[in-house]
């Protein structure tokens, strides 16, 4: 065991599914599990009396599921939840309400056994998610006067956001009018197999019809469309999609950074940037190429965020974005757009 091993708390109503998730975490000495529970009530008694560095949540349970025990754990004991869950069943619309309630991430829950590619992602996403709990925000906040901004005619809206995104997302489009008046493009660092059901979430908790993005996709008005998986998502002359499986971009594919440099070049200063929640610094480079062609630069106030990071980035690359919070900035894009 590792001095300061990750220790691990498994909330899961599922015998084998405890097991698998047990005797995988065992096979690497970084981790320790320090309890199992089989319902979300006692789930968060023990992470009150255990204070674990990561947890792995269920999300159908009986007692308490899993959307009521997160939200009594961030308030009493707040720690990194992952999300295990079956994301080609009914628990998927559950696993994105449990993002928006705090989850961190999710992971796809196992049922017979985890090959070694499963494993090594299994301790990389427990890993990423436990060190959370060290890396509560400090930045300044730059929030910048509305009315310093002139109202004008956009063409597109770009978002990008991982870590903590889906919440702002949900925010952002409850607060914008359907059809909106310019297409909006995301990009949403997403685990394997979550792009389709965060497409189809965010359909069904707001006014937008969301989709995932096919290549040679016209995008008009209204429209709202997130990358699809391990593809870059691009915009083109005449608001037409491209999918690029080009290298990794700042570790990620689909990147935020590639998305909103595209904006910057195709539609210049008739473009929007968003930068939400996220570890890391994706989207910080093509905000800044928003703003440079004249654009609209969006970025939530990292106080705020569930992770700091990509605002934080995001705040040292650009001069004079608007920083708030995800409605705060839904209502101001209103405001310039719609007048």
């Amino acid at each position: 065991m590792y001095p300061m091993a990750i220790r691990v708390l498994i909330i899961d109503d599922s015998r084998l599914v405890r097991g698998l998730l047990r005797a995988t975490l065992d096979r690497f000495p970084e981790f320790q599990v320090i309890g199992e529970a089989s319902d979300g009530k006692r789930g968060a008694q023990l992470a009150r009396e255990l204070r674990p560095d990561v947890i792995t949540m269920d999300v159908l349970m009986p007692m308490m599921g899993g959307i009521e025990a997160i939200e009594i754990i961030l308030r009493d004991q707040p720690t990194p939840i992952v999300v295990v869950a079956d994301l080609a069943a009914n628990d998927a619309n559950m696993a994105m309400e449990a993002m928006a309630r705090g989850a961190v991430d999710i992971f796809p829950k196992p049922h017979h056994g985890m090959n070694e590619a499963a494993a090594l992602a299994l301790c990389d996403t427990l890993r990423r998610s436990a060190a959370l709990r060290f890396a509560r925000p400090s930045p300044r906040s730059g929030r910048s006067a509305v009315q310093r901004l002139s109202p004008r005619s956009l063409q597109v809206v770009g978002i990008a956001s991982s870590t903590g995104g889906p919440r702002g997302l949900r925010t952002i489009l409850h607060a914008l009018p359907a059809p909106f008046p310019c297409p909006i493009a995301i990009v949403q660092h997403t685990a394997a197999g979550s792009t389709g059901p965060l497409a189809a979430w965010l359909s069904a908790s707001t006014a937008h019809r969301v989709s995932v993005a096919s290549e040679g996709q016209w995008l008009g008005a209204g429209q709202v469309v997130v990358a699809p998986e391990d593809l870059h998502l691009t915009i083109d002359v005449g608001a037409r999609v491209r999918l690029v499986s080009g290298p990794l971009q700042a570790g990620h594919r689909p990147s935020g950074d590639r998305l909103l440099s595209s904006l910057a070049r195709t539609f210049r200063q008739q473009a929007a940037g968003i930068v939400l929640s996220g570890m890391g610094s994706d989207g910080a480079i093509g905000l800044r190429d928003v703003e440079e062609a004249g654009g609209l630069v969006f970025i939530e106030d990292p106080t705020t965020a569930v992770v700091s990071g990509m605002p934080t980035s995001a705040l040292s690359t650009t001069r004079s974005p608007v920083v708030d919070t995800p409605d705060a900035l839904a209502n101001t894009l209103r405001r310039l757009v719609l007048g």
